[in-house]
């Protein structure tokens, strides 16, 4: 048995658990325990066990709630044997966010920009969380250091505060620190100084070099990756990243930085590989790709420009380029569609391809992917791979006359479904088949995510939050 993921409820009283049977035979659980005292408030989805190559769902039920930021240590008794973890209690989040915050939240004109895409976070230094509170932004805030030292002054100051999402210990280790550019064992040392200095935020560092991604993914509370394909590498190089980064760090979570910038000239070298903004169409495909690969969170680079710097001369999505305002407004509807499925994706754990439970469509190049989210919901991420990707230019076609076959855990019994876009949600008609439900599409532009649900509760609780959070 292995867990994939683990969450909190939002109330930090209940525990998901997503295990998977890797065993050729069937097992289940005959026991936990929880800080080495047992605990019997359990129960597993399907409470008859695990086949072999199955997913399931274990709800753990406390009688308190964990207190935030606290660690526990989990043992799960399966027929076959003992499963040990480390759990570190924070309440589920599903950031939507950008790089840039020091300069957004230095002026009025830049907020609204933000505000106006419908981002929630974004990444500055401690000093500007007084004002992203005004404007109920998220912010993950630059630890602050003395040389090579934590600052424990300015950390102890600003821990607790309301809109502190999470410390960035450091960006890109895999760089930094292996190349000798920080000290060694500095990224390990930082994130444990921080911790104990304060134990109820999260700590964060991104990763971008997959070959020694074991090297840090370990350390922190949530590793995010930065994969820039666009336009020198395929654009499946989010998936690859993605993917890597979820089977490493299993079970904790992690967040994918989409690239939401070009290279304004050639840089001092000369080279030119990001010499173009991603198109629209290309950065949806990007994010959905990332989230159906098991990202929980989506914080894109950049807000700023600095095409000045020769080694590095990025221009923004702020910028006034045609094709940053065209790329603002397809951030702006992926935003309205991410907040409303953040209270599913937050919780949730895709499932990996089985013959217990699997999907596909009528077409070939058609990639889909199956997102449990607690006992009762199924979310699809759905991603057309029929376009022309070249150094210039990104062009999807889109598909007709779409037909999704799904076979869902079988203890799920979907009752509805319903496609969500930043024009609202659309209800779906399913015909069931057995085990297998098939769903219909007119067509397929680009990327969508449907939710299979057995409760009309989640549709009304979903429109909710996409009446707050739509822009287009």
């Amino acid at each position: 048995m292995k867990i994939r993921s683990i969450s909190f409820n939002e109330n930090l009283d209940v525990l998901l658990v997503y295990l998977y049977n890797d065993i050729t035979s069937n097992d289940y659980i005959e026991g936990i325990k929880l800080d080495d005292e047992e605990h019997h408030d359990y129960e597993l989805f399907p409470n008859d066990g695990l086949r072999p190559k199955e997913e399931g769902l274990l709800l753990i039920r406390l009688d308190n709630p964990f207190h935030i930021g606290s660690y526990h240590k989990l043992e799960i008794f399966c027929r076959h044997e003992k499963i040990n973890v480390n759990v570190r209690a924070f309440k589920p989040v599903f950031p939507i966010g950008i790089y840039g915050g020091n300069t957004v939240l230095s002026s009025r004109d830049h907020i609204m920009n933000v505000l106006s895409w419908g981002l929630d976070t974004l990444v500055a230094n401690p000093d500007k969380l007084d004002i992203a509170k005004q404007y109920d932004f998220k912010i993950i805030a630059n630890v602050p250091k003395k040389g090579n030292e934590i600052d424990e002054d300015v950390l102890h100051k600003y821990r607790g505060h309301e809109a502190l999402l999470a410390w960035y210990i450091v960006d890109e280790p895999d760089i930094w620190e292996v190349e000798g550019r920080i000290p060694k064992g500095s990224t390990e040392r930082w994130t444990n100084t921080v911790k104990k200095l304060d134990p109820e935020t999260p700590t964060y560092i991104v990763l971008c070099r997959p070959t020694i991604f074991e090297q840090f993914a370990h350390i922190p509370d949530i590793v995010a990756v930065d994969p820039y394909p666009v336009s020198h590498l395929p654009l499946e190089y989010v998936d690859f990243m993605v993917s890597m980064i979820k089977r490493i760090r299993d079970p904790y979570p992690i967040w994918v930085i989409p690239q939401a910038f070009r290279y304004g000239r050639p840089n001092e070298q000369g080279w030119w590989g990001w010499n173009r903004y991603p198109r629209p169409d290309e950065e949806r495909l990007m994010v959905y790709s990332a989230i159906a690969h098991g990202a929980k969170g989506v914080i894109y680079f950049t807000y700023n420009s600095f095409v000045d710097i020769a080694r590095d001369p990025v221009q923004g999505l702020a910028a006034l380029h045609p094709d940053a305002l065209n790329l603002q407004l397809e951030i702006s509807r992926i935003s309205t569609e991410l907040h409303t499925l953040a209270p599913l994706i937050s919780i949730s754990d895709v499932l990996p391809y089985s013959p217990e439970h699997y999907v596909y469509t009528n077409r070939g190049c058609i990639q889909c992917s199956q997102i449990l989210s607690g006992r009762e919901n199924l979310v699809l991420i759905i991603t057309n791979r029929n376009y022309l990707y070249t150094r210039r230019d990104f062009r999807s076609f889109p598909i007709k006359d779409v037909e999704i076959c799904i076979k869902p855990p079988r203890w799920l019994k979907p009752q509805l479904s319903f496609l969500i876009s930043h024009e609202g949600m659309t209800t779906l008609k399913m015909y069931h088949e057995d085990e297998l439900v098939r769903i219909k599409l007119d067509e397929l532009k680009v990327a969508m995510a449907i939710v299979l649900s057995e409760s009309e509760e989640i549709l009304h609780k979903l429109e909710e939050i996409w009446r707050k959070w739509r822009r287009n």
